[in-house]
């Protein structure tokens, strides 16, 4: 590995803009905005059912004391503030894979047409639902790891002050690692290896893979937006990790 990878799959990354309608595959922009509303429903029923189960729970236990009335509203403005900025939190951590997930499909249909693109070959037969199935079960197999790597980097920043200040670029960076490692298996399944192999391979290109994910794990950093504007960047990232599959370092 060498530190200068990462800027070979940020510029994989780069080269790899506008492919998706310059090679006749527009019609996948539907798939996205399908998505945007499907997460948009997704967040808002999920926040909906946790605060007005929330509320219920504490409005009976705070019902079971004699207090003021002003006691009792202040009470649930601060539980419903409370519980917007954890949202929010649980939100953030969780938006990347849940947006691999719901862009699975998609992943699998540009992995395949890119792979024909790029190889001059059909890839080989593989059911759609079971690539789009392994795509999701890899992508929470890598949640859960990101997970596990989240809380040692936030143990060692809470013993270790002055490693406080560097977690959270650790953090991106982790992410970027796994997004883009989640979209290179597409293009693993189609060579025939297994996850096993599909993992091995991503763990000798991690610097590669990371400057590959890095732009999608930055933008899911903005505030609101940056998970919608990340649907529209996520097939780019796809075609990017298929690329680095393919060739290795390309120089377009």
């Amino acid at each position: 590995m060498n530190i200068r990878d990462i800027f070979t799959g940020f510029r994989l990354f780069a080269s790899s803009m506008g492919y998706i309608s310059r090679h006749g595959l527009g019609k996948s922009y539907l798939w996205m905005l399908i998505v945007a509303v499907l997460f948009t429903a997704l967040y808002v029923f999920v926040m909906t059912q946790a605060y007005d189960a929330l509320m219920d729970l504490l409005t009976g236990f705070i019902s079971s004391f004699d207090l003021p009335s002003w006691v009792t509203s202040v009470f649930g403005w601060l539980v419903t503030i409370v519980m917007y900025i954890a949202g929010f939190m649980l939100f953030h951590m969780i938006n990347g894979t849940v947006l691999l997930i719901l862009l699975s499909p998609l992943f699998s249909y540009i992995a395949k047409k890119a792979y024909e693109i790029e190889s001059g070959e059909k890839p080989q037969q593989l059911p759609l639902l079971k690539s789009i199935g392994r795509g999701i079960l890899f992508a929470l197999r890598n949640f859960l790891v990101q997970v596990m790597v989240w809380i040692v980097l936030y143990i060692v920043g809470f013993f270790v002050p002055f490693l406080h200040p560097a977690v959270p670029f650790l953090i991106v960076a982790v992410n970027a690692f796994y997004y883009a490692l989640s979209m290179a298996d597409y293009t693993m399944e189609l060579r025939g290896m297994n996850v096993g192999q599909s993992s091995h391979y991503g763990s000798q290109n991690k610097l590669m893979l990371c400057g590959i994910g890095l732009p999608y794990a930055a933008i899911l950093m903005i505030p609101v937006v940056g998970s919608y504007i990340a649907i529209a960047f996520a097939p780019v990232m796809e075609v990017a990790a298929l690329k680095m599959c393919l060739h290795g370092d390309v120089n377009d």
